[in-house]
């Protein structure tokens, strides 16, 4: 990621291809399989996960499905922090890690099937990137 930013978007909807199927905001090292990341999703339970590189998640079921408001801030010292909000305004952070994503990284949307047998959907809208 850049120096400091962040990215917003409103999960409208997930396929419910698995237990595990998730949409949400991603700020990834690159598209390299097995490259650092951080996330944060809604699942079609209305699960929210926050997951990172791999070996660490939080999860809190405080957001209603469809139309969580996701978002994902992080500093130029490398603090990354997953956000949830009702409406867009008023936001509540879920989890804070320092991870090691050097610029240039991936910052977006993703949705994961979680289903090899399965083409999962996702849709957003109200997304922004403040990223510089």
């Amino acid at each position: 990621a850049a120096a400091t930013g962040s990215i917003v978007a409103r999960v409208t909807s997930v396929s419910n291809t698995s237990a595990n199927a998730k949409a949400g905001v991603m700020v990834k090292q690159s598209t390299t399989a097995g490259s650092p990341y951080f996330l944060i999703a809604d699942s079609p339970s209305g699960l929210i996960k926050v997951q990172y590189n791999f070996n660490g998640s939080k999860t809190s079921l405080t957001e209603p499905f469809p139309n969580g408001w996701m978002k994902i801030s992080w500093t130029a010292a490398g603090k990354y922090t997953a956000w949830l909000s009702p409406d867009g305004v008023t936001w509540t952070a879920v989890l804070s890690k320092t991870l090691t994503i050097a610029p240039p990284s991936t910052v977006g949307l993703f949705e994961c099937s979680h289903n090899a047998g399965a083409l999962g959907t996702a849709t957003f809208d109200q997304v922004s990137n403040t990223t510089p």
